[in-house]
């Protein structure tokens, strides 16, 4: 499985092969809308064929999808390794997001929380 990310966050979790984006003035065009990071998770993702791309940005979500990319977020990503065992307390995670000042949403945190097994 192939999913493409610019989250820092999540990276430094893997064992990650970094790839370099071949088609620069595509991210150039996008950076017009998003950020550079952003852009350049589009722009690799379809350059890879990757299966996801790893997204948490409104807009970017939306730009993302419009071009035939499924998308998964940050939240959606720790919850599932919450429900695998892989993370013990889950709000806790999040809470440290916040607290980093990494925006999350809270509606989307919310959902997660309310979701999950024994919470």
């Amino acid at each position: 499985m192939v999913i493409v990310s610019n989250v820092g966050r999540i990276i430094a979790l893997a064992r990650i092969d970094k790839k370099e984006v071949k088609n620069k003035l595509a991210v150039e065009s996008l950076t017009m809308e998003l950020e550079k990071g952003e852009a350049e998770a589009i722009i690799l993702a379809l350059e890879l064929n990757a299966d996801m791309v790893l997204i948490d940005e409104y807009i970017a979500r939306d730009i993302a999808k419009s071009r035939g990319l499924a998308v998964i977020g940050t939240v959606v990503i720790l919850a599932d390794a919450y429900e695998k065992g892989l993370i013990n307390d889950l709000k806790k995670v999040l809470d440290d997001l916040r607290s980093k000042k990494v925006w999350t949403s809270e509606k989307v945190c919310n959902r997660a929380l309310s979701g999950i097994k024994g919470k």
